[in-house]
């Protein structure tokens, strides 16, 4: 529910709540720490996405343009139940 309300402790939601923080992300330094990072361009994530079959169904939506948000709205608007299902879990577990 915090992904889908913009209420993750990301970063970015965090210095525009005024905490002094660093923007980059904590565990790679690779880009400003937000939703879309968390979840996409990390290669464990990545991981995580494939392992259990889901990548595909990702990647093949990804629009590096758009948000995270719209783009599992996007994916689990069309996904079977037993897809939003894992969708769900595993951005549960992330």
């Amino acid at each position: 529910w915090r992904l889908m309300r913009h209420c993750l402790p990301t970063r970015t939601n965090l210095h525009s709540k005024n905490v002094q923080c660093p923007l980059d992300c904590v565990h790679y330094n690779s880009g400003i720490e937000n939703e879309w990072q968390l979840f996409l361009p990390c290669k464990h994530v990545q991981y995580i996405w494939k392992v259990s079959h889901l990548w595909h169904i990702i990647e093949h939506r990804w629009d590096n343009d758009g948000s995270f948000h719209d783009l599992i709205f996007e994916i689990l608007s069309v996904s079977t139940p037993e897809i939003r299902s894992r969708i769900g879990t595993i951005l549960w577990c992330i």
